[in-house]
């Protein structure tokens, strides 16, 4: 048996917390715990028992399970050996997650397994899993495995924990880190001077709600203009919310507050698409910032410009897109009403339409602007099916559809083009496995691109930001606000340079173990629970997954557009 505290279940080192007993012959056990919420498993080698059971202690009682943990005989096994880094069989813990949660959240869906002498077993049902072994001191990023019938051997080797940086490691930071004052012109032509033709430069803010990182961003391009140059702008938002948003800065449409996701319905966007409408105005088609939509998670967006395309200009294919697609275009991320059925029509469907935009002569009226928009529009629904299908998978097929339509970008801007990248950390960081154990779109482009593709990391060490607080029923856009965090230390060891700004090279970092070993980055998405902000957390390799750093002492949350 294993108890584990939860509400929720914290990263690295409070696994440790996790207490083992053996049942008796008669498998009744008996276990002393702090009062509180905890969760109750069962690991057998040969049978598997139910999932997580939940349980409230209060002090000075006794709790009684409500109903008997039955064991059933298992159809698939996972066993293996489980070292640390050099090459030590290790005491510890081995969690499997099934699909279609966040690993970080709690452990009220995981499957528990001791690990004793470097060797551990499990029965479980078949399936897929999220696999993270633990060991005082050590770690693995998780991984998904395929599990059954029949037995799986996964053997693993554990990574360092994140520990503070050593005194080397700190003297080569202070020597190289550069001051920062973003609101000094000419202080951010690092960055824009970076931005070489055929290049990618990505910037990687670590909260989506705070006032700094969207300054960071209208700097850049102020100091890219600054420079003669212009080039295209790729956002992480939908692809069909882009076409509203460029041509605005084309000086054609209203404000597209609407067409904004919400994480860019704030007033430093505002500013800032503002300055690209007046910059572009009056100059030439090659002369001008473009703005573009590289995600494809909310295929709702595509749906419905495809319908308004083919209402105007091809109302057959508008009837074949209600037909064939509209369950696809009313889908959401978390709402996965696909099946291989339902995959093979989406699919046949598209196809039909691109047929019929590829035709000569159809549709006649349309402009090749505005063909060129649907072909992307098709793409996007496309690209969205292996996340209606299986989010786990979807996952994975989400970042590689970012990282393709970034490079589509980067080629519609012709042989000298180059784009700047706006997006979230977790996804521009050259990573080969995020937090739910995928390459990211970073890695593709870095693999793709090579050194034409630049990630810069944009951190911080405390303050506030915008975010949906993930506790509540209806989650509202609320600011937060956040302290240091001990564990974040690669956010730490920068912060400890005590300098308000700073930019930090990383091209030109030594063989130093503690940079190419993980170290915890703090990485705030989209929704954030403030009882728990220790989970937010991300083992980085500062020195493989980012080119530079560019670390704000404190950050201040957005000011939501009005």
């Amino acid at each position: 048996m294993a108890v584990i505290p939860i509400d929720p279940l914290k990263p690295w080192g409070e696994i440790e917390k996790v207490i083992w007993r053996r049942t008796d012959r008669r498998g009744r056990f008996r276990i002393k715990v702090r009062p509180g919420s905890h969760a109750v498993a069962v690991s057998h080698p040969w049978c598997t028992g139910p999932e997580v059971c939940r349980v409230s202690v209060d002090a000075g009682s006794t709790c009684a399970l409500p109903f008997p943990l039955r064991l059933r005989r298992g159809e698939a096994w996972v066993q293996g050996e489980i070292r640390d880094g050099e090459g030590r069989p290790v005491h510890g813990l081995l969690g499997l997650l099934p699909p279609l949660q966040d690993p970080r959240l709690n452990a009220t869906s995981v499957r528990l397994a001791p690990i004793l002498s470097g060797r551990y077993r499990i029965a479980v049902p078949p399936g897929t899993y999220f696999f993270f072994p633990w060991a005082k001191g050590w770690f693995l990023p998780g991984r998904w495995v395929d599990v059954g019938p029949g037995t799986r051997i996964q053997d693993a080797v554990l990574l360092p924990e994140p520990v503070k940086a050593g005194r080397a490691t700190l003297r080569w930071l202070r020597a190289r880190a550069v001051n920062l004052d973003p609101a000094e012109p000419g202080s951010l032509e690092p960055l824009a001077g970076a931005l070489r033709p055929g290049t990618v430069l990505a910037l990687g803010e670590m909260t989506h709600g705070s006032d700094e990182f969207r300054q960071l961003l209208h700097r850049v391009v102020q100091q890219w203009a600054a420079r003669g140059e212009t080039g295209a702008i790729a956002l992480e938002m939908p692809i069909a919310n882009g076409f509203p948003v460029d041509a605005y800065v084309q000086g054609r449409g209203p404000e597209p507050r609407e067409a904004l996701p919400l994480a860019y319905r704030t007033g430093e966007i505002r500013e800032f698409l503002r300055w690209l409408r007046r910059f572009n105005e009056g100059r030439g088609p090659r002369s001008r910032f473009r703005i573009h939509g590289i995600d494809m998670a909310d295929p709702g967006s595509a749906y419905r410009h495809a319908a308004a395309f083919y209402r105007r200009h091809d109302p057959d294919a508008a009837a074949i897109l209600h037909k064939d697609l509209a369950d696809l275009g009313g889908a959401g991320e978390l709402t996965f009403p696909g099946d291989a059925a339902r995959a093979r029509r989406w699919r046949a469907a598209l196809e039909r339409l691109r047929r019929r935009l590829d035709a000569p002569g159809s549709p006649p009226a349309a402009n090749p602007r505005t063909l060129a928009d649907q072909h992307r529009v098709l793409v996007a629904l496309e690209q969205f099916i292996p996340l209606a299908l299986d989010r786990t998978q979807g996952s994975r097929a989400r970042e590689q559809a970012m990282a393709e339509n970034v490079r589509w970008v980067l080629g519609e801007d012709g042989p000298g083009g180059r784009v700047l990248l706006f997006a979230h950390g977790g996804h521009v960081a050259r990573t080969l496995r995020d937090p739910m154990g995928w390459p990211t779109l970073g890695w593709h482009l870095g693999k793709e691109l090579g050194e034409a593709y630049i990630p810069v990391g944009l951190t911080f060490h405390r303050g506030g930001f915008l975010a949906l607080e993930s506790s509540r029923a209806h989650p509202a856009w609320l600011p937060f606000e956040v302290g240091p965090e001990a564990r974040a230390t690669l956010n730490e060891a920068l912060a400890s340079l005590h300098r308000p700004c700073l930019l930090l090279d990383l091209r030109t970092a030594p063989a130093d173990p503690w940079l190419r070993s993980p170290q915890g980055l703090r990485s705030i998405p989209l929704d954030f629970d403030p009882a728990a902000p220790e989970l937010y957390l991300l083992p980085a390799f500062a020195k493989e997954e980012w080119d530079a750093l560019l670390q704000l002492e404190r950050i201040t949350p957005s000011t939501p557009w009005p």
